[in-house]
């Protein structure tokens, strides 16, 4: 019977192999009723593959119940973690143009600082004679 279907579908061996093959690499990750998939045992009641006396015996067993507290919880949490992360991601974004934009206007107020204090010192070391020439002493450095 095998051999018919062969015929029809020369491909469903690779495609068989294939799905195979991928449940063989996603079982390192998959849980099962809390425990993981690898650890289940084939010949224990609710194996990896039970029964369905097994699995009518397993529901009637007392379970631990859904806790929407702790659901709740975890989604509020998860919540604040994505607030969290977007809010870093705001200040990383943020912070050095406004670090950058302060710094500036700190310069400038500097420069301007240092303007103000030359020309007031020009002006007070500067004298008008009786003709109404402006006398501007040179400074050391300029006179060298």
């Amino acid at each position: 019977m095998p051999s018919v279907r062969l015929q029809y579908f020369p491909d469903l061996l690779y495609i068989l192999q294939f799905i195979e093959d991928t449940f063989a690499l996603a079982q390192p990750n998959l849980r099962v009723n809390g425990r993981n998939f690898e650890d289940l045992d084939d010949n224990e009641e609710g194996g990896r593959f039970p029964t369905v006396h097994q699995t009518a015996s397993q529901s009637l067993q007392e379970m631990e119940c859904f806790d929407e507290v702790l659901d709740r919880e975890v989604w509020c949490l998860s919540d604040q973690r994505l607030k969290s992360d977007s809010g870093i991601a705001d200040k990383r974004r943020d912070k050095p143009k406004q670090i950058e934009s302060a710094f500036r206007d700190y310069l400038r107020s500097q420069e301007q600082l240092e303007t103000e204090e030359r020309v007031s010192s020009v002006q007070q070391d500067s004298r008008v004679d009786e003709n109404g020439t402006l006398f501007v002493p040179l400074s050391a450095g300029a006179a060298s």
